[in-house]
Order: C-alpha cells, then sequence, then structure tokens
C-alpha cells in the first residue's frame, strides 16, 4: 500500500477513535450527555467505514449516511451485511441529534446502546484492516 494511502487510512482512523473517546466520555458525564453520545457514535461508525472504502480505493462522495456506506462496503465483503442493524439505528444520530427542530431526549440506555454498535463496528473494521485498538 502507497504512503498516501495509508496516511488517509491512518487519519480515519484516529477521528473514529476520537470520535469514540468523546462517546465514551460523555456517556460518563453526570449527567450523561446522550445527544452528544449519540452523534459521536455515529460519527465514529462512518469513520471506520469510510477508512475501509479508503484501503478498498472506493471513492465515496461526502455523505454521512452509514447504509450508503455500508452497501459499498458490502459489494466487496459480504460479510459487511452483518453490521446492517447497527448502521441502520446509528444512521438517524448524524443529523436529528444536531438540531433543535429535531430535538428529543434520548435515553441513557440508547446512548448505550448506540456507543456500544459503534464499538462493534470499529471492532469489526479493524479486523479487516488488520489493526489494533491502540493503532
Amino acid at each position: 500500500m502507497d504512503e498516501a494511502k495509508k496516511r488517509v487510512i491512518e487519519r480515519w482512523l484516529v477521528k473514529a477513535r476520537n470520535d469514540m473517546v468523546t462517546a465514551q466520555t460523555m456517556l460518563k458525564n453526570d449527567p450523561p450527555v446522550t445527544d452528544t453520545v449519540c452523534f459521536h457514535a455515529q460519527q465514529c461508525a462512518e469513520k471506520m467505514l469510510k477508512a475501509f472504502l479508503t484501503f478498498l480505493d472506493v471513492h465515496v462522495e461526502k455523505t454521512h449516511d452509514l447504509a450508503r456506506l455500508l452497501k459499498l462496503c458490502a459489494e466487496h465483503d459480504a460479510t459487511f451485511t452483518t453490521l446492517t442493524n447497527a448502521a441502520d439505528e446509528l444512521n438517524p444520530y448524524a443529523v436529528e441529534v444536531r438540531y433543535a427542530d429535531d430535538w428529543r431526549d434520548i435515553p441513557v440506555e440508547e446512548a448505550a446502546r448506540a456507543v456500544e454498535m459503534a464499538e462493534n463496528i470499529m471492532a469489526f473494521i479493524q479486523s479487516k484492516l488488520g489493526v489494533s485498538a491502540k493503532e
């Protein structure tokens, strides 16, 4: 793999890890900041999918749509379909939790589930890329 591509993948992974740390930290806050947790869980999943697509040399337009990103990944590796439910559940958090018009209180349990789903997506893609959680 050329160095430029490797650098882009590494940047996606760093950004995804930063989103995960933010989600986990805000979940532990007293009280938990659940809208922020859910947003960053979605962002983590999005960036992990984009890291994998970069690995595959698949260009994708700017999008927050996890279903679209997942479909592109699954076209190259059918095992990505196992992430469909998680992607579908996380997808609304890209926009809905960010604006006052779409405000709703998100229960702590829902936010914790969002983090768990993002952690699973992260681990799945790290395995596909052959990287550890610390890299």
